[in-house]
């Protein structure tokens, strides 16, 4: 009777010690996942940073060279003529209508484009987190709150992912 009673300590230390070993391995796999999220996060972030930047330089040259053909055709109406000076503003300010569009729509496509790296950022860290929990499907009888853990937040980062769009 001891004999049985030492082998079943020993198996339950065994077992232990896989689980305690298969918990590390998940610890050190989701501070990977997290650091890798947070990385591709930080690196989209500053491209859209950039493109953003670049798109509102643009827009405001834009306006600055639209600002300047006003004024030039401004003078120009003085010099031409009372009919011919309002063809000519209302041409400028059409101008000026016309690059306040422009600047409005570059700016929305910038915020659509990050808009769209949020809603991937997010689908790709649910879908690793899915992932990783069908890993712990084999042992789903001894720890099956990190199954449903993983599964369970990589199930929301999916669905909410649309929201961001």
């Amino acid at each position: 009777a001891t004999k049985i009673g030492a082998g079943f300590d020993t198996g339950t230390l065994k077992l232990d010690e896989r689980v305690q070993a298969l918990g590390e391995k998940f610890d050190r796999a989701r501070s990977d996942l997290s650091s890798a999220a947070l990385e591709m996060t930080t690196s989209a972030s500053s491209k859209f940073k950039d493109s953003a930047t670049k798109a509102k330089s643009s827009a405001a040259a834009s306006a600055a060279a639209a600002h300047k053909a006003s004024a030039a055709a401004g003078k120009v109406v003085g010099k031409a003529g009372a009919g011919a000076g309002k063809v000519l503003q209302t041409a400028g300010s059409a101008a000026k209508d016309k690059m306040a569009g422009m600047k409005e729509s570059a700016q929305e496509a910038v915020e659509a484009r990050k808009r769209l790296g949020y809603y991937l950022g997010l689908y790709a860290a649910g879908t690793a987190l899915l992932s990783l929990s069908f890993s712990f499907l084999p042992i789903i009888a001894i720890a099956p709150q990190k199954f449903a853990g993983l599964f369970t937040v990589g199930s929301i980062l999916m669905m909410g992912a649309p929201i961001v769009l």
